[in-house]
């Protein structure tokens, strides 16, 4: 791992030069300076570099430590998504799959601004969402084919950096990495971390999947990064994030399809719903009171209220919603009242958030687009099969989904590039796992591509 710092040293000095600038110069100076490197490595055509510069910005904008991240990162994303126009329209052309399965919700959501209370602000939110799926794909697709080496060698940097770094400072300073006595690491909350670990965890093992043992580091740095990984999300306690690594897991090594995995999904669905009426006593029994932090467990931390909360606000505009960021803004309106509840944050839900933003429609459209492209994923590899269901889950506790330049969302955009264009990626390999399916599932997807 070592060797790897290395050998990237000159980048690694930009990158912390960066850093620096922006943790100290404040907000102005640290988006300057973004700018500055952007263009910098884009004219060097160093564009693995110029992606990793993106994911540090995304990972960062989610913790406190560099105040300056958040912005510098719509800034960066909107300076990144100019130049591919101008330079790269062809390679933005190329990766049509994501706007031909996304682009009715695209633009369906657009009108709803004119229902919105903050015009200004859900635009913008409006504008970032479909920039997500219209410049991440083709520059990663891109960054793969030409430069995987590279990229994977600065991702794993990365991770290894933001995972071990929160280690240490947990060691040096726990207060400074604990958040209401939990765990959350560089980022802003344990949840945030606890959804890092679990996307970061399927892109590097789908990443490797699909390369079939041509490894670019040796197996010993996988397994450290993968022992770094699990002992994040063990300190932080995301329940949410715990119980959809577990469906990947369950799904992936039983290498099951569609039909079967929907029974299992709907199986656990129920059996939760069985054991979360009786989740205080099972947990007492086991002895784990603390750590599943049972005073919070019976009303899933608050959530259960916020979710109240939004199923009555849903009701109020069933059909259209209320334009891009509604849930926030209705939740910072009576985020007094929620407190005293137990409930922090907002909707907790990106279900309930899109249904709030743009009606039942709207998330129609969007759930409809995106099971179509993990349809077209599964056909590559059914490791896709095990992301989707893991991603519902999450999902189910968390707003992630509908956030456009959360890092979360930018890796599941990754992981659905890289799979669907696998063959353009490794055009060595064979990609085809269509040939194990069944009749009954062929018929399925054959239905749902018609959709």
């Amino acid at each position: 791992m070592i060797e790897l710092y290395k050998s990237h040293k000159k980048v690694l000095f930009i990158f912390l030069v960066w850093l620096i600038a922006g943790k100290f110069g404040g907000t102005i100076v640290g988006m300057v300076v973004s700018s500055i490197a952007l263009i910098y490595f884009w004219n060097k055509k160093q564009f693995a570099t110029v992606f990793i510069g993106l994911l540090m910005l995304a990972v960062f904008a989610g913790g406190s430590s560099f105040p300056f991240a958040k912005p510098a990162r719509n800034i960066y994303m909107l300076e990144m998504c100019i130049l591919m126009l101008v330079s790269n329209l062809d390679k933005i052309i190329a990766v049509d799959v994501f706007y031909k399965k996304l682009g009715l919700f695209f633009l369906y959501s657009l009108p709803l601004l004119l229902l919105s209370p903050t015009i200004l602000i859900s635009f913008q939110k409006n504008i970032s969402f479909i920039l997500l799926y219209i410049c991440v794909p083709p520059l990663f697709l891109s960054v793969m084919q030409h430069s995987k080496k590279e990229f994977m060698e600065l991702l794993l940097i990365l991770l290894f950096t933001v995972f071990a770094g929160g280690l240490v400072l947990y060691l040096i300073n726990p207060s400074v990495a604990l958040r209401v006595g939990r765990y959350k690491g560089l980022f802003g909350n344990p949840n945030e971390i606890g959804l890092f670990c679990v996307m970061s965890f399927i892109l590097i093992t789908t990443i490797r999947e699909l390369m079939r043992e041509k490894e670019i580091v040796t197996r010993f740095t996988y397994n450290l990064l993968y022992i770094l990984i699990f002992i994040n999300l063990f300190l932080c306690g995301s329940r949410g994030s715990m119980l959809g690594l577990s469906i990947f897991f369950l799904i992936w090594f039983s290498r099951l399809g569609w039909v079967a995995s929907l029974f299992i999904f709907a199986t656990i669905g129920v059996l939760y719903g069985l054991v979360f009426e009786n989740i205080t006593y099972i947990v007492q029994v086991l002895g784990f009171e603390e750590y599943f932090r049972l005073n919070s467990l019976d009303m899933a931390g608050g959530r259960i209220h916020g979710w109240a909360f939004a199923w009555e606000e849903v009701h109020k505009s069933f059909i259209f919603g209320r334009g891009w960021v509604y849930d926030e803004y209705i939740f910072k309106i009576h985020a007094p009242e929620l407190n005293e509840l137990n409930h922090q944050g907002g909707v907790h839900n990106s279900y309930l958030g899109i249904w709030l933003n743009t009606g039942i429609i709207g998330l129609l459209l969007f759930l409809t687009g995106l099971i179509r492209l993990f349809v077209k994923a599964s056909q590559i590899n059914r490791i896709a099969i095990a992301a989707f269901f893991c991603f519902l889950v999450t999902a189910f506790f968390e707003p992630w989904m509908q956030s456009s330049l959360n890092i979360t969302s930018v890796i599941m955009v990754m992981f659905l590039t890289v799979v669907i264009f696998a063959s353009d990626i490794f055009p060595e390999k064979n990609f085809d796992d269509s040939i194990y399916l069944d009749n009954e599932e062929s018929e399925l997807l054959n239905k749902i591509k018609t959709i």
